[in-house]
């Protein structure tokens, strides 16, 4: 029975012995092969690094429109009438389209005179009234005089009258006396009414003839044009000799009366630029943030085009919608120090509305599209 027992056992350990016989000679076999089979060359890896600096970041979002001045005037004569007269230039040319001119100081209260219209009609229409009113002038003078004179009369006719009355209630006087002083007492009265009236109308003539004078002075006024401020010609639409005819002046548009209207002055010492931004980016502008404006696509990696950029600032936000187009109606300012921008030009303007410093800047250019990607530090 013990023989039995054995012989299991013995089989099991032989073939035990015989796998690990095995398995170790395959072991040998493997690394053997490893140490004369000859090692691949690893493939270098190119790694791409960037700079990470700390430094300001900012929101900005744009919105274009056309260059205007700030301060611009469209100069009309108020009637219409023949170009008698255009001046002249500090060079001595007649003004032109881009002459600089003169607005009120000390020495021209006025302003630079720029044009006029024949105006001798004008002229000879005060002169008459001129005349009429120094008549009227006299009239009332005549008519002051005998007022002052009426009076008088009237003091002494009713002294006389008075005392007439006394005496022939005493019956020291006859009737017929009485009603002679009578008489003329109220004839003198009379008298008095008649000149006190006739001072009134001269007085009412002198008046009518001090507004018609003021009126033709007016007109003969708006017969010459003066400079308002200091600026350049942006139109001129009239020559010595032309016909100006004030009905043709166009008011339908800016542009039209760009066009149409004699003169126009602009400064281009400050410009403006009216936009309309969605509400989506408008509702983050507000007055005073900074803006760029620009005439070209902006490129934010390019420093060469930095002499084509005039900085300016947000001037007002309407806190009303343009209901139609769902906007804000935003005006921005700026003063530049060359007028690069002349009026009517089309621009963009980038307004930085929110901007955070000491911030970690990571170049645009950087691989951060990469799956894996390290940060030294």
């Amino acid at each position: 029975m013990k023989q039995i027992i054995k012989r299991p056992f013995l089989l099991f350990g032989f073939v035990l012995f015989i796998c690990i016989l095995l398995f170790s000679l395959y072991r040998i076999e493997q690394i053997n092969s490893l140490q004369t089979k000859p090692q691949k060359k690893l493939s270098a890896i190119t790694v791409h690094t960037s700079m990470v600096n700390r430094g300001s970041i900012s929101k900005w979002i744009s919105g274009e429109g056309n260059v205007q001045a700030v301060k611009r005037r469209h100069l009309l004569f108020q009637t219409s009438g023949k170009v008698e007269h255009i001046a002249k230039g500090a060079d001595g040319a007649p003004l032109r389209e881009g002459s600089q001119v003169k607005g009120p100081d000390k020495k021209i209260p006025e302003g630079m005179f720029l044009a006029k219209l024949d105006n001798r009609e004008l002229q000879k229409e005060i002169e008459y009234i001129q005349s009429e009113q120094i008549q009227a002038q006299n009239e009332l003078s005549i008519a002051k005089t005998m007022l002052a004179q009426s009076k008088k009369n009237l003091k002494l006719a009713s002294s006389k009258y008075k005392r007439s009355k006394q005496l022939f209630h005493k019956k020291v006087k006859s009737i017929a006396l009485f009603e002679e002083d009578e008489a003329a007492y109220l004839r003198v009265q009379t008298e008095v009414q008649e000149v006190n009236a006739r001072v009134d109308t001269a007085i009412e003539r002198l008046k009518g003839f001090k507004i018609k004078l003021e009126q033709a002075r007016i007109r003969l006024e708006n017969t010459t044009l003066y400079a308002p401020f200091d600026g350049l010609i942006a139109r001129l639409n009239i020559s010595e000799g032309n016909y100006f005819d004030l009905s043709s002046v166009d008011f339908s548009s800016h542009a039209a009366l760009l066009e149409s209207a004699p003169i126009t002055i602009i400064d281009p010492t400050e410009l403006e630029v009216i936009l309309n931004i969605p509400i989506f980016d408008g509702i983050d502008v507000k007055p005073g943030q900074k803006v760029l404006i620009t005439w070209e696509s902006m490129d934010w990696h390019e420093d060469s085009k930095q002499d084509r950029l005039i900085q300016g600032h947000v001037h007002s936000v309407s806190p009303m919608l343009n209901i139609n187009a769902r906007s804000f109606r935003i005006i921005v300012r700026a003063k530049p120090k060359k007028s690069t921008l002349p009026h009517g030009m089309f621009v963009t303007c980038w307004i930085e509305v929110n901007k955070k410093d000491n911030v970690l800047l990571i170049p645009t250019n950087s691989p951060q599209q990469q799956v894996k990607s390290w940060l030294n530090g």
